[in-house]
């Protein structure tokens, strides 16, 4: 599935308290293997850089940034994630797992998705409602319910990780192939461009396209050169109405400092304004009052 699995590494992360602003590492990896062996993780452009904030790392889908927040959040905890939102198959928890070494067909993908897209409430995906006989008695309904898998503060603010991905990231091409529609979404794209996949979001559906070959061989397409384009065409005959994620009660807007991804006030540098739990706006107040600091101490200065 690619790297269709990264949203689920970061809704971990975030569950556990990190932030959209905190600073990745985007450096060179080589994580040990039981064998004795390293796995070098790389990057699609081969290229590394400066931190990047998470936000941005899932935008731009960077496998280096993802394995080392999942490795710090806990493979265990992944894999957990995933069977919450409706992985029934039993995984090992091999760090590839992280960019999505995992065999899934389309239907599973959706089921995983419905969860996320379904503001953290699982939903049992069905294809019949309800079999009745020529009596109308009922012979078969469908087992729906729904049950929170995780917080709305997590949920509310992987989606707007993904909506990212549509406004600058792996997904843009949407912003002129879908004007006028805020949508949410990830790509995914396996090694030697063998599966393209792409997961779409707005206010009405959840949609999940893949593109390959039937018999397994590299169809030489990427999430966003094939499986995007499809969602995309499928979008200008649905009607598609923009996302509205569930917005939690405690939500602020809040500044992360650029330079080292820390809750900072306006002006106080170059920031970023990202959605955060609210304990992260009091933590902001520390530029203010340090900023006020600094000037008594140099007014002091100058009169004594």
């Amino acid at each position: 599935i690619g790297s269709l699995v990264k949203p689920f590494v970061y809704l971990t992360a975030i569950e556990q308290g990190h932030q959209l602003g905190e600073l990745l590492e985007n450096s060179p990896l080589a994580v040990p293997l039981d064998d004795g062996t390293n796995w070098q993780p790389n990057n699609y452009d081969k290229s590394f850089s400066e931190p990047v904030m998470l936000v941005r790392a899932l935008a731009e889908s960077l496998n280096v940034p993802t394995v080392r927040l999942g490795l710090e959040v806990g493979v265990d905890s992944v894999v957990d994630t995933l069977k919450l939102a409706g992985l029934e198959e039993n995984t090992r928890p091999y760090p590839s797992i992280l960019l999505g070494s995992l065999s899934l067909s389309p239907f599973q993908m959706a089921q995983l998705y419905q969860t996320l897209g379904g503001d953290g409430e699982y939903r049992p995906l069905y294809a019949v409602h309800q079999v009745n006989d020529g009596q109308g008695n009922v012979l078969y309904k469908a087992d729906n319910y729904a049950k929170r898998r995780w917080s709305e503060m997590a949920n509310f603010l992987t989606l707007y990780g993904m909506s990212q991905v549509t406004r600058s990231g792996t997904a843009r091409s949407l912003k002129w192939r879908i004007p006028k529609v805020d949508l949410a979404g990830k790509t995914g794209t396996t090694n030697d461009l063998r599966d393209s996949w792409y997961v779409g979001i707005d206010q009405r559906e959840i949609v999940t396209v893949w593109v390959g070959r039937d018999d397994n061989k590299p169809a030489a397409v990427t999430g966003s050169s094939a499986a995007l384009p499809v969602y995309a065409a499928y979008l200008k005959t649905s009607y598609p109405q923009s996302l509205r994620a569930m917005q939690p009660d405690n939500l602020s807007w809040v500044h992360f400092a650029k330079a080292n991804g820390q809750p900072t006030s306006a002006g106080c540098g170059e920031t970023s304004l990202l959605p955060a739990p609210s304990s992260q706006a009091e933590l902001a107040e520390g530029c203010v009052q340090q900023s006020a600091t600094k000037a008594k101490t140099w007014l002091q200065s100058l009169f004594n």
